[in-house]
């Protein structure tokens, strides 16, 4: 098991709109982790922890930054504006934040006008 570090629950439940218990058991996932099996990547068990997760937090499932950023996967909340579950394999941190501010920052604008 990964030990993740991620925010308390009552930050959880403000920032995703979630009631305390919900956001109690969202966080007790979260720290719980996922374990990789032998002979498996990582992001196999990664993606079904992430799963349970989503559907804890009523979430549209799990996407990923692949192949751009695979280490990078979210809860989709159907809206790239709207505060979702982000966890960053590399850092081993699940944090709260809008996957479209994180794109813009991660991927500079290069459309001509």
């Amino acid at each position: 098991m990964k030990n993740i570090t991620c925010p308390p629950a009552s930050k959880l439940a403000v920032e995703l709109n979630l009631d305390e218990d919900t956001a109690s058991r969202i966080r007790a996932k979260i720290k719980a982790g996922y374990r990789v099996e032998p002979g498996t990547h990582w992001s196999h068990a990664a993606t079904a922890w992430m799963e349970e997760i989503s559907k804890l937090g009523d979430f549209s499932g799990v996407e990923s930054l692949y192949p751009e950023f695979p280490h990078i996967m979210y809860c989709n909340a159907g809206d790239s504006y709207v505060s979702t579950l982000i966890f960053n394999h590399q850092t081993e941190q699940v944090r709260i934040g809008c996957i479209g501010d994180i794109l813009e920052r991660l991927r500079p604008c290069s459309a001509q006008y």
